[in-house]
């Protein structure tokens, strides 16, 4: 009796919160935290929106379904609500800035993860340089993307003569200007990012 219970409860639950998939399929450690949560399922819920409009806004909509698939790979092994939460909003963020962001590449036909996309988002003292790509597997254990090495960092930004410049000294080389930025970084010991990136014009 208890049993049957809990189950009413909670798929009375996933009914109310809406979770961006059935619940009543639920069977993971997280699909399930996610249906018992309100505040975790409506960050859920609000992340597929950000991703539905970043998908409809970014000129490169493979670099988007790249980008999630990091996020998705790293989110399935959040260990509690706390922490899932904190990784959705954050998610939440990063998608809402590429919707909006100057966005840097080669190109802007097909995507691969081998390619790297560069976006600057944000104002005044809040300016983040984004930068995604450069994609190598993993020589010992050759699998295909998103298991290997690549380049999925940020920095932030300060004006400094006029120009902007990264607050850190991870960068070898970074120019930026409106048309382009030229930038220089190692990553870790198998990726790096070097070269001169196109603004791509919306």
């Amino acid at each position: 009796m208890r049993l049957i219970i809990f189950i009413l409860a909670m798929l009375q639950t996933c009914v109310a919160y809406g979770a961006s998939f059935d619940c009543a399929k639920a069977k993971s450690k997280l699909e399930k935290m996610i249906c018992s949560d309100p505040a975790l399922d409506k960050a859920d819920t609000q992340m597929g929106e950000s991703y539905k409009n970043a998908i409809k806004k970014f000129p490169i909509p493979g670099f988007i379904q790249a980008t999630q698939k990091i996020f998705l790979n790293g989110f399935n092994d959040c260990e509690d609500v706390t922490s899932c939460k904190d990784m959705l909003n954050s998610r939440i963020t990063v998608l809402d800035d590429y919707a909006n962001a100057k966005i840097y590449a080669r190109s802007k036909n097909k995507y691969t993860p081998e390619d790297v996309v560069i976006t600057i988002s944000g104002s005044g003292n809040n300016i983040i340089l984004r930068y995604f790509g450069s994609w190598m597997p993993d020589a010992y254990k050759p699998k295909p993307f998103p298991d290997g090495f690549i380049c999925n960092d940020e920095a932030k930004l300060v004006s400094k003569n006029g120009q902007l410049v990264a607050d850190n000294s991870d960068f070898t080389t970074l120019k930026i200007t409106e048309d382009k930025i030229i930038m220089d970084v190692m990553c870790n010991p198998r990726t790096s990012i070097n070269g001169e990136f196109v603004r791509i014009k919306l």
